[in-house]
């Protein structure tokens, strides 16, 4: 059997992947305040923690907390085929992240050309976003159906 591999050992190929780090939205529900104003139709008034920001035992923190995704793309030399004839799979390993004990990299995330590699850590990074978005507009719809008790007055 003889299987044709995308790319060689010793071969520059560009990756394109994501940074992340913690990214903070202003919580579009309290807009950063932490609580709700209720007004009860007897005009009695009162606030109430946010349940859209709430984040476990910490109470409403007046943001959302996400993980920005920027596209980014690195430069590295293959330094191992390997090749899975039962998944139909190739993956390489480079010598900048490690030979032998490093990070596997699928081929579709691998490209010959730095542009190549631009547009598809642009695309990546858009997918990414949209989920995130996507996920806090769910929790914002998900907070507001939650059952919210008046505080008690004292």
């Amino acid at each position: 059997m003889r299987v044709e591999t995308k790319y060689s050992v010793g071969d520059k190929v560009w990756w394109a992947g994501t940074r992340g780090g913690e990214k903070r939205t202003t919580c579009p529900d309290c807009l950063g305040q932490k609580t709700w104003h209720c007004t009860t139709p007897a005009g009695e008034e009162f606030d109430v923690p946010c349940s859209t920001c709430e984040y476990g035992h910490e109470g409403s923190l007046g943001y959302l907390v996400s993980y920005c995704t920027d596209p980014l793309v690195q430069c590295m030399t293959i330094g191992s085929v390997q090749i899975d004839t039962y998944r139909d799979e190739i993956r390489y390993m480079c010598r900048e992240t490690g030979v032998g004990s490093g990070a596997l990299h699928s081929e579709d995330r691998l490209f010959a050309t730095e542009e190549e590699a631009s547009a598809a850590a642009g695309r990546l990074a858009a997918g990414l976003e949209q989920e995130i978005a996507e996920r806090n507009s769910r929790r914002s719809v998900e907070a507001k159906r939650k059952r919210v008790r008046r505080p008690r007055k004292q």
